[in-house]
């Protein structure tokens, strides 16, 4: 079959980060024109993510340790030069001699967590949304040959799943199991009613604290609305 557009006309999208297809009968509109229009069927809303989405990317994008001499300089190749110092100022390093985990906050912050927290805004424009945070930084790590990264993995991204579903070989510990419980018996809830249960605009998950968070404020979401 021929292509339809020449390969330099792809390019630019190849590069784009979860960018959804649509102009097709099964999403004919860009969905963010969709939320932000409420062109879109009108349905109850579960919007969320982990606390620490990014932990995993980063272990895979910088597989070794990066030392804090080198952390402005990773971050000029990745943000415009006005921007590198206020983001240093926001996320300075913590002295353990290894800026990937300060590079996965970032990274959670901008591309995952304020994206979230957009999605959620836009979408309760038009119908009711009810916001998750997934925030056991002990949750099993389910994926064995990982690297070694500082402060550990903590609530990595699609770790909310092991709360949802039994995983052969995770085992969770009683306090997990509460918040495993918890989490099932709200999806189910949702599921059948719309209503996970919780008035909060995102509720925090992790052992012994279940509860309203400051998502945003946690996020420095108003901080990357600016960048």
């Amino acid at each position: 079959m021929p292509a339809a557009l020449p390969a330099s006309a792809l390019l630019p999208a190849h590069a784009a980060f979860g960018t959804p297809a649509y102009g097709t009968a099964v999403l004919p509109v860009d969905p963010v024109v969709a939320q932000r229009t409420g062109r879109m069927h009108h349905v109850p809303t579960l919007v969320g993510s982990t606390h620490d989405e990014a932990t995993l990317f980063a272990a895979l994008i910088f597989p070794q340790p990066i030392p804090t001499q080198a952390y402005r300089q990773t971050l000029q190749g990745l943000y415009e030069p006005q921007d590198v110092d206020a983001v240093l100022a926001r996320y300075p390093a913590d002295g353990n001699g290894d800026v990937r985990d300060e590079l996965a906050r970032i990274m959670t912050d901008q591309s995952w967590a304020c994206t979230v927290h957009d999605t959620r805004r836009e979408l309760g424009r038009h119908q009711r949304v009810s916001g998750y945070e997934f925030a056991d930084a002990t949750v099993p790590v389910l994926f064995p040959d990982l690297p070694p990264f500082p402060g550990g993995y903590k609530a990595y991204h699609a770790s909310e799943l092991l709360m949802l579903f039994d995983f052969p070989g995770v085992t969770l510990t009683p306090a997990q199991r509460k918040v495993s419980d918890y989490m099932v018996a709200a999806w189910g809830r949702f599921a059948r009613t719309g209503d996970p249960g919780w008035r909060a605009d995102v509720q925090s998950l992790a052992p012994d604290a279940i509860g309203p968070t400051d998502f945003a404020r946690d996020h420095q979401c108003g901080f990357w609305a600016t960048v």
